[in-house]
């Protein structure tokens, strides 16, 4: 266990904001017609659908769930066994 890297995102343009915000990935204004970034992400909107338009039409409760979420997954990461790895952008 010591040996090995946990992550829960990666470099892959699929952030953890992300992760909790959409239910599949969006990467059809890069120009790459939505075939770029991993097709598999276990991801869950939080019954709202992201971001996209003005941040304020997100119900408080939506986004109070999601940095719930945020925290639970960077608790998870660091209680784990191993070196946990934590990328930005």
């Amino acid at each position: 266990p010591w040996e090995s890297v946990n992550f829960i995102t990666c470099h892959d343009g699929f952030t953890l904001r992300d992760l909790v915000s959409y239910n599949s990935k969006q990467n059809i204004a890069n120009g790459e017609d939505n075939r770029d970034g991993e097709e598999h992400n276990l991801s869950w909107n939080c019954g709202d659908p992201g971001d996209e338009g003005d941040p304020q039409h997100l119900k408080l409760p939506v986004k109070v769930l999601r940095a719930r979420q945020m925290r639970n997954f960077f608790v998870a990461l660091f209680v784990a066994q191993g070196t946990p790895m934590v990328t930005m952008g």
